[in-house]
């Protein structure tokens, strides 16, 4: 048996309170959208097209945990058999670019067999930053601190990062959330909202190259409204088609039976997002691993 059982991520498709009040996209943005998907010059041509698996989308996915990354070959067939159709899973940045300038596809690669022989879609977490790339002191052997330090020294390098892999695998993955709970203080040492904000800002804008037609998502640790405001009014207003939240204050509620309790997060957002006038269809997931089963 795996380690630990990730948490079924529910895609909440709540009403929107306000209609036509969509923040405009970055300038550029929109005509990039029909722009021709091409690799940034001097990357492999991406991967094949993932089997077909007919019939409506499953609405329901996983967070899988570090602990069985690794082990996706084996987790992803009985992933399809339990019904699950998406896994919030993705290998890290410095898996991809140890060095500047030097790319490994090995690790994301086999990521996606297993999903496309499994037929189960992946959500790509933009995460977390190469040591070179972060502002860890030099020498540093914290592996936390030497991913984990912000802000990014030449945001030229997160833009190449994201732009690489979204079009190495645009055939295989259409949402990518940008960095994992970038309010908790775990994942994130010395950056501020607007560090996050310029970061799926820019996101945002080179996928319209990579891969126009993919998703883009923020997201943060439990259902930390204020922060996601900032994120929106400093800079990342218009760029984001879906927000991903991980409710942990909200899971005793919900594993007590109150489900309304858990549930009224939706309209929570919702009011957030009109707020700060944002697109009216923006969609609202649920994800996270909040306790051991």
């Amino acid at each position: 048996m795996l380690h630990r059982v990730a948490t079924l991520a529910l895609t909440l498709i709540a009403q929107p309170f306000l209609a036509g009040c969509g923040q405009a996209p970055p300038e550029g943005a929109a005509a990039a959208r029909t722009a021709a998907s091409t690799p940034p010059e001097g990357q492999p041509a991406p991967a094949g097209r993932p089997a077909e698996s007919g019939g409506e989308p499953c609405p329901f996915g996983i967070a899988s945990s570090g602990e069985s990354f690794g082990d996706h070959a084996r987790l992803f067939p009985l992933l399809r058999e339990a019904g699950v159709g998406m896994v919030r899973s993705f290998p890290e940045w410095p898996s991809f670019q140890p060095e500047k300038g030097k790319w490994d596809w090995s690790h994301g690669d086999a990521l996606v067999e297993s999903a496309r022989k499994s037929q189960v879609q992946l959500e790509g977490v933009l995460c977390y930053l190469a040591p070179w790339a972060s502002s860890a002191a030099p020498g540093e052997t914290d592996h936390g601190k030497r991913t984990r330090t912000f802000p990014i020294k030449d945001m030229q390098d997160w833009r190449d990062y994201v732009a690489g892999v979204v079009a190495r695998y645009r055939k295989d993955i259409q949402h990518w959330e940008v960095y994992n709970e970038f309010n908790s203080p775990g994942f994130n040492r010395g950056g501020t909202a607007r560090d996050y904000a310029d970061m799926v800002r820019q996101a945002y804008l080179v996928t319209r190259k990579a891969n126009p037609e993919c998703k883009i998502g923020i997201g943060c640790a439990d259902v930390d409204l204020s922060f996601l405001e900032q994120v929106i009014t400093q800079g990342a207003g218009g760029c984001f088609d879906f927000v991903n939240v991980h409710p942990y204050s909200l899971m005793g509620a919900a594993m007590a039976g109150r489900e309304p309790v858990f549930l009224g997060m939706a309209a929570n957002l919702r009011k957030m997002l009109a707020k700060t006038c944002q697109r009216p269809d923006i969609a609202l997931w649920v994800s996270g691993r909040p306790r051991r089963l």
